[in-house]
Parts: structure tokens; C-alpha cells; sequence
């Protein structure tokens, strides 16, 4: 993965090893950086492993849908309770470790792409986005009006709407539907924050 000095440095200090060792942490590893020669911007390589799309191979049962989601709150809940936004949470940005596809063991879900991530070191509830939006859901108040906001409500609804797509797709999934339509709440202050949506009934 070629990539900029900002998703680099946010992409070492979540896989750094006293953070990575956290079971809640679900940021990609990095195996190695590969410096672009005579590259004007200073991009580099990250040898990150393997990993396919959410939606590839598609879902199979509830199980994974459930597993998914929890892996999503549970690693975004971690980011956030290190004052850290990931500010593109979209469905190209959380990805499967592709050795672990067995059904007969919980498969590995992967955060990505952090060139968006921001750290607010006064906490969640002041921190505002200070750069224009950009984000691969598009959908939300925040994103169609472009105003500072939240980042961290943000992730909350980005991350709801990426699993409320497939909900519409896959049969048995309505009881997920009023948390995720909660994270969606079109007002930012009435979603719950990360921790809050785990802590969900439907988890239980």
C-alpha cells in the first residue's frame, strides 16, 4: 500500500507493539515500510497482510454479521478511547484477514486506511473536525452540510451505516435495526458513543 507521512505515523502509533498487543485493537499490522526512492513527497510502501473487502466473500450466516459488527465497535471504541477519530469508516476500510476465512473459527476483522484518523487530546465531547470532511459514507448531516463536527459521532454513524446496508440485504437481521438506526440518528448528541453502542442488548 503506497501512502503519506499522515496515515503512516497514525499507522505506527496503533500498531505500535504495547498497543497492538490489546485484543480490542483492530488496526492493521505493518510488516514492513519500504521507502519510494527519489520520491519528490516521500511516500512509502506498507507490507501490511493479506486482507479482502467486508462484502467479499459475502456473508454467510448471522453469526458473521454479529461478529463483524462487535469487531467494528470494538475496535473504533479503542481508537476513541485514545482521543483518536478514524474519520472514514466505510465498508473499503474494514476488511477480513482472508487466512482466517474458515467457518469453523471467529474470522479476524482489520481497521484500515487511517489518513483521515485525527487525535484530540481534550477528549471526545469537544473535539470538531477542523479539515473538510472525507469520508467514504456520504449520507450523514454532518457530511452533506460540511461544517466542523464531531469526529468521533461521525465514526458512530459511519459505522452503522456500513451494516445498515446489509441489513437490508440478508434476511434475520431486524433486531440489529434500532441500534443501528440510534447510531444514525440524524442529530449527533442523541447517537450513543462507541462503548455505548457495544454494551447493545442485541450483543448480549
Amino acid at each position: 500500500m503506497r501512502t503519506h507521512a499522515s496515515d503512516l505515523s497514525m499507522s505506527q502509533y496503533l500498531t505500535s507493539s504495547d498497543l497492538l498487543r490489546n485484543p480490542r485493537n483492530h488496526s492493521i499490522p505493518i510488516l514492513d515500510i519500504i521507502p519510494i526512492p527519489d520520491d519528490e513527497e516521500k511516500r512509502v510502501f506498507m507490507v501490511m497482510p493479506r486482507l479482502v473487502p467486508l462484502y467479499e466473500p459475502d456473508l454467510h450466516c448471522r453469526r458473521e454479521f454479529f461478529e463483524a459488527l462487535r469487531q467494528l465497535l470494538e475496535g473504533l471504541d479503542f481508537m476513541h478511547s485514545l482521543n483518536i477519530s478514524h474519520g472514514d469508516v466505510n465498508a473499503l476500510n474494514f476488511m477480513i484477514d482472508y487466512s482466517k476465512v474458515c467457518r469453523r473459527v471467529i474470522i479476524r476483522y482489520y481497521l484500515i486506511d487511517f489518513e483521515s484518523a485525527q487525535e484530540f487530546p481534550d477528549g471526545q465531547e469537544s473535539a470538531l473536525a477542523k479539515r473538510p470532511l472525507r469520508c467514504g459514507v456520504r449520507s450523514s448531516l454532518e457530511f452533506s452540510l460540511g461544517l466542523p463536527s464531531n469526529p468521533f459521532k461521525l465514526d458512530v454513524y459511519n459505522a452503522a451505516a456500513t451494516f445498515f446496508e446489509l441489513c437490508e440485504q440478508y434476511q434475520g437481521l431486524d433486531d440489529f435495526r434500532p441500534l443501528l438506526l440510534n447510531m444514525m440518528s440524524e442529530d449527533p448528541l442523541a447517537r450513543p458513543d462507541m462503548a455505548e453502542a457495544r454494551r447493545a442488548r442485541v450483543f448480549e
